[in-house]
């Protein structure tokens, strides 16, 4: 069975209100596009990216690893994309993934950025 986790790029900010082109973009980005690919259409998760400030990176990289693990069976393909935030929480999704046994089989990245959290949330703190 093949498995597939995609987290776009910046979700809901009040910025959005400013870019009327923004739901235009990320309505057809790489991530999306995955997401669509008929293969494995029946077996796909995909979200926004967290807002701004990356608080929420850390839910969603959970949320993508709950999909994954409710679905997987042995001899299951996992493959996992991310574009600027919401490759932080892949890549968070693949750390989780490794330390329960499952593997990955593609981790597909799109301008990644740091997994570190803002405010002391987890990673690094801003008073550190």
């Amino acid at each position: 069975m093949l498995i597939f986790a995609g987290v776009d790029g910046t979700g809901k900010t009040m910025l959005r209100s400013y870019d009327t082109s923004y739901a235009t973009v990320y309505g057809n980005s790489h991530v999306s596009k995955l997401w669509r690919w008929p293969q494995w259409q029946a077996n796909s998760f995909y979200v926004q990216g967290p807002g701004l400030v990356g608080l929420e990176t850390r839910g969603l990289a959970q949320s993508a690893f709950d999909y994954v693990v409710g679905r997987w069976t042995s001899g299951s393909r996992v493959f996992l994309a991310g574009f600027s935030r919401g490759g932080a929480a892949v890549i968070e999704t693949a750390a989780k993934l490794k330390k329960v046994g499952v593997s990955v089989q593609a981790l597909v990245l799109f301008d990644p950025v740091d997994r570190s959290y803002v405010g002391g949330v987890g990673g690094y703190s801003l008073t550190s």
